[in-house]
């Protein structure tokens, strides 16, 4: 009678475990840069002129900091949500160390470096 010899292991056809991850940063990031550019789309202009920046502190909680008075009052209704989409992208982008919005030539837009 023969003997039954188990079948080798078989080939992962799985990514790495790093490519996967990858591509659920990448796709985060992707999120969070959705939620904020709709958040940006829906904030008004500031009252005069101006150009600026806002960004969340550097470390724990808080605010959005414009440093214009009249930026700072344009955001001011969704600056706790921007502030936590802004520290949620640098979170998710290793690369990032300083995200802020910033309003010049008429329109808000997403700062990082």
């Amino acid at each position: 009678m023969p003997s039954i010899q188990p079948l080798p292991p078989s080939a992962s056809t799985a990514p790495p475990p790093e490519a996967a991850l990858a591509r659920m940063q990448d796709a985060a990031r992707a999120q969070i840069a959705l939620a904020l550019q709709q958040q940006l789309g829906r904030l008004p202009a500031p009252s005069t002129g101006v150009q600026g920046r806002c960004a969340p502190p550097a470390s724990g909680a808080g605010d959005l900091a414009c440093d214009s008075d009249a930026l700072q009052q344009a955001v001011s209704a969704q600056a706790a949500a921007l502030a936590g989409l802004l520290r949620a992208y640098r979170g998710a982008d290793p690369r990032v160390t300083d995200v802020a919005l910033a309003y010049t030539d008429g329109r808000y837009q997403l700062q990082l470096r």
